[in-house]
């Protein structure tokens, strides 16, 4: 099928977008009795049709959630060239969608079908992004520089976000990188001593701790991959994302 029948205009799929839509069971039925009717000459050709169509008709995988129907979306984003391969988790009604198919139609954009509309969707970046290293409170100004603190006791909860950041305000960088020996800039974070980080970030998460052990301050440290979870507002007469 011609990408443009999907999308008519490229101004319906700009750049870092994401379009859904829905399946238009009818259309698809059109579509195929139009391509097999090429095929179509003579009596035994239209003998063999029928007998083929209804094989295919009965082996077909006819999936639906509730009442909705199948359904898609389209993105076009530098991720999806970035990352041929990355997660897109979909639901509706809380209940986990089926992905029928997807493809890449070009290398910033992908294909995706579903056996339903869903009312959720979250993309989340590839598990080996998993690394090391200190965030950003979003806050902006000079320095905002965080670490997304993680509950380090053991138990179920083990590594789980606590939802609050050490500092709280931000300014971790400005506080514990370490003053090197005859001026210039600080450019190494200091982790013990007085403007150590281990030490503070042990008396941020409990006030009788004094230390972190290796693992546990490795455990604050973990950045894991990002998601982005997008909700389908629906109303009687119209969609829309948030």
């Amino acid at each position: 099928m011609p990408f443009n029948y999907l999308v008519p205009h490229p101004a319906m799929l700009p750049p870092e977008s994401i379009r859904l839509f829905r399946i238009d069971e009818n259309w698809i039925e059109a579509l195929l009795a139009g391509a097999r009717d090429v095929g179509v000459h003579t009596s035994l050709d239209a003998l063999v049709d029928t007998t083929l169509t209804a094989a295919i008709d009965s082996r077909r995988t006819r999936i639906r959630t509730g009442e909705t129907g199948r359904a898609g979306l389209l993105v076009r984003s530098e991720l999806v060239e970035a990352w041929p391969v990355f997660d897109i988790l979909t639901s509706a009604g809380g209940a986990n969608l089926a992905e029928l198919r997807r493809d890449h139609l070009a290398p910033d954009t992908l294909l995706l079908l579903l056996d339903a509309m869903p009312d959720e969707i979250v993309i989340r970046e590839p598990g080996q992004g998993i690394h090391f290293g200190i965030d950003s409170s979003g806050a902006g100004g000079e320095d905002d520089s965080v670490l997304n603190l993680r509950e380090h006791r053991p138990g179920e909860d083990l590594g789980y976000p606590l939802r609050r950041d050490y500092p709280a305000a931000g300014g971790l960088l400005t506080r514990h990188l370490r003053l090197p020996n005859g001026g210039g800039a600080p450019d190494v974070l200091a982790l013990r001593g007085d403007r150590g980080l281990v030490p503070a970030l042990a008396a941020d998460l409990d006030p009788t701790l004094s230390d972190l052990a290796p693992g546990e301050f490795a455990l604050q440290l973990v950045n894991a991959p990002v998601e982005q979870r997008l909700t389908l507002d629906s109303a009687p007469d119209q969609e829309s994302a948030r």
